[in-house]
């Protein structure tokens, strides 16, 4: 805004001085006559007022205009120097889907029910990609059962957002790049599949809760194409489903060298180790969600030991102990065996 009066400042003030130049040189043309005349008129007419050289009246004159020019550029209204950015903008994402774009506040709003419609990142990008670096936030309507391809690829700016408890499907590459997401990232458990590349690039996400339904993650690359590809600040998965999601190739935790923590439900613990245990990072621990006990016990066989470490007493009737129990507990110090154990 304060921009746009300078601007006008600066027109305004080139007007007049364009206006007044000419009697500047005129001035000067005729400066040297005009001292004579005074010099004469001085002599004969003792104590009368010397008259203003011509000079110094243009140069006073450009100053005044100078203040004038000021003072009408500062009481332009401001509508006249709002910027038409700030207008919200809308349109369709869907059947019976619409979105609304606020720049002043940075939030999308998405509106309606059913399946957003897919993008790509060449000749249909989503409807609000020229806005990608403005927004914010993302507000998604209860209703929303589908997120396109590419939906918010790119979005850089975008700094939260929650996933609609009744959502389906996440297409390909949908948040690739919104590397300021931050905090929790939850998966709805309606949706069953990570598709490629969906959350690759979130290097500031910390913590990664999977819904019960997720049964396929997209892992046949280890790049940007990976599901889960750049979660470099990831600290902790959460999955909540009993069956363990299957993999494609490669590692489902590509470059996550800060992760510290896999849950998984407790009747599936053997299962997920089993599947995942050559994957995690050295320092990554399975443990069971909401567990009550330092021991997951299982029908005599001491499937996981989910204590702190130091010196572990096992507890009587145990009778065997599980391959991965004390898996990539590097804290562990001392064992005393029970005399259950055979």
């Amino acid at each position: 805004m304060n921009c746009s009066k300078r601007i006008l400042a600066f027109f305004l003030v080139l007007t007049l001085v364009v206006q007044v130049l000419p009697l500047s040189v005129f001035a000067e043309a005729s400066n040297s006559a005009r001292a004579t005349e005074q010099e004469i008129v001085s002599e004969e007419t003792p104590g009368a007022e010397e008259e203003t050289p011509a000079e110094e009246t243009s140069t006073l004159q450009i100053a005044n205009n100078l203040e004038e020019a000021s003072e009408e550029a500062a009481a332009v209204p401001d509508d006249l120097n709002s910027d038409s950015s700030d207008e919200t903008v809308s349109g369709n994402c869907g059947e019976d889907l619409s979105w609304e774009f606020s720049p002043k506040s940075g939030t999308l709003t998405i509106m309606g029910s059913g399946k957003m419609s897919n993008y790509d990142d060449f000749n249909q990008t989503s409807p609000w990609s020229a806005y990608a670096s403005q927004i914010q936030s993302v507000e998604f309507p209860e209703g929303l059962t589908g997120i396109g391809n590419y939906a918010f690829a790119g979005c850089s700016a975008l700094r939260e957002i929650q996933l609609p408890e009744h959502l389906e499907s996440i297409g390909s590459y949908a948040f690739r790049g919104c590397a300021e997401l931050s905090g929790e990232l939850v998966i709805p458990d309606g949706v069953q599949v990570l598709n490629r590349g969906a959350f690759s690039g979130l290097s500031k996400i910390s913590s990664l809760v999977l819904g019960e339904s997720v049964n396929d993650i997209y892992t046949s690359f280890t790049d940007y194409d990976h599901a889960l590809y750049g979660m470099t600040s990831l600290q902790e998965i959460t999955f909540t489903g009993k069956t363990v999601p299957t993999i494609d190739r490669y590692t489902p935790f590509p470059g996550m060298n800060s992760l510290e923590t896999i849950y998984v439900p407790a009747e599936a613990y053997s299962a997920y180790v089993t599947a995942y245990k050559s994957y995690v990072p050295a320092k990554t621990r399975f443990m069971v969600t909401g567990a009550s006990s330092d021991f997951q016990i299982d029908e005599g066989v001491l499937t996981a030991y989910l204590g702190e470490g130091g010196e572990v007493v096992i507890p009587e009737g145990v009778t065997s102990i599980g391959t991965s129990a004390f898996q990539n507990c590097i804290t562990l110090t001392n064992v005393i065996f029970p005399d259950s154990l055979v």
